[in-house]
């Protein structure tokens, strides 16, 4: 019996169907409200708008210290891959280090929040480029050895396509791909 079949039978000896009232939940009467910006993390910073001290070498939280351990104290073997001279964790900058009408974000005068929420809701921005893409572009140098980089030479799994290891390995890959990303007009 076809479907077709089935509901001419159905019209012909039942001509009315009853109208069943469709279940209603709580969230049928939730009214919607435009979000400007997504839920706040629950540190002091995100909730009240306000640039964080950059002063990380005061935390003292005991997961932070045994996180921290020993890694910042060699640059010349944890900062060789990117070229680095300064492993510091303090970034504090005066709140005065530019105008008060310089349009752009800056450490220790802004609340990144703030910033990125207004940036959001007054211009076209794209949030993420096509990082994967530009990776690919960098051509065929790109193998595992140069995914391992020194610092991962040593390493028990491969390691090729671990697009976010190249910020430790290959660093100066990421940091040409925001510079391309910046001069085409980015920011």
């Amino acid at each position: 019996l076809s479907f077709n079949n089935w509901f001419s039978i159905m019209v012909k000896y039942n001509k009315t169907f009853e109208e069943i009232p469709r279940k209603r939940f709580p969230c049928d009467d939730f009214v919607e409200k435009p979000s400007l910006e997504p839920p706040a993390p629950t540190s002091d910073y995100a909730q009240n708008k306000v640039p964080p001290t950059y002063q990380w070498s005061k935390l003292t939280h005991a997961n932070i210290l045994a996180a921290r351990g020993d890694n910042l104290l060699d640059v010349a073997v944890k900062g060789k891959a990117a070229g680095w001279t300064d492993l510091r964790t303090d970034w504090q900058c005066a709140a005065d280090s530019a105008p008060a009408n310089y349009p752009h974000f800056v450490r220790g005068r802004d609340s990144v929040r703030k910033y990125i929420t207004e940036l959001f809701n007054t211009e076209i921005t794209m949030y993420d480029g096509a990082m994967g893409t530009m990776i690919q572009k960098q051509g065929k140098w790109l193998d595992e050895s140069a995914f391992r980089g020194e610092r991962f030479a040593d390493w028990t799994c491969a390691v090729k396509g671990n697009n976010d290891l190249l910020t430790l390995s290959q660093p100066k890959v990421i940091k040409d791909i925001y510079l391309e990303y910046l001069n085409s007009g980015s920011r």
